[in-house]
């Protein structure tokens, strides 16, 4: 809430700053617009880097869909992650789980080095 009353004050359109608001879960505040929902599932993000962690080398050139799939099937990996919210993705987005999942991992590979991993 604080992210998106600092956005408002230094005049973010509104729909940016709904979007940030409505991003943590924790709000209870149902996602409407695409970008949204899109920011809603961030919690993939960070599954994703805590399968890159339990690789061998730790990166995310290491880690697939596959592997994200199979990890989001084991309820003791990252159980701090809700899950339910990662697969709401396709009713929100309108694409398969797997697609989903590559996109994000596409954009966080080629952004490996910024990210550290």
């Amino acid at each position: 809430m604080l992210g998106a009353e600092i956005l408002t004050q230094e005049g973010y359109p509104p729909e940016i700053v709904s979007a940030v608001k409505i991003h943590n879960y924790i709000h209870g505040l149902e996602p409407q617009t695409l970008l949204e929902k899109a920011l809603y599932l961030e919690a993939l993000t960070g599954f994703i880097v805590a399968v890159a962690l339990v690789m061998p080398n730790k990166k995310l050139s290491e880690v697939t869909v596959e592997r994200v799939l199979s990890k989001l099937k084991e309820p003791s990996f990252a159980k701090g992650v809700k899950r339910e919210i990662i697969y709401r993705g396709e009713e929100f987005l309108g694409l398969k789980l797997e697609e989903i999942i590559e996109i994000c991992l596409k954009a966080m590979q080629e952004i490996s080095d910024q990210l550290g991993l």
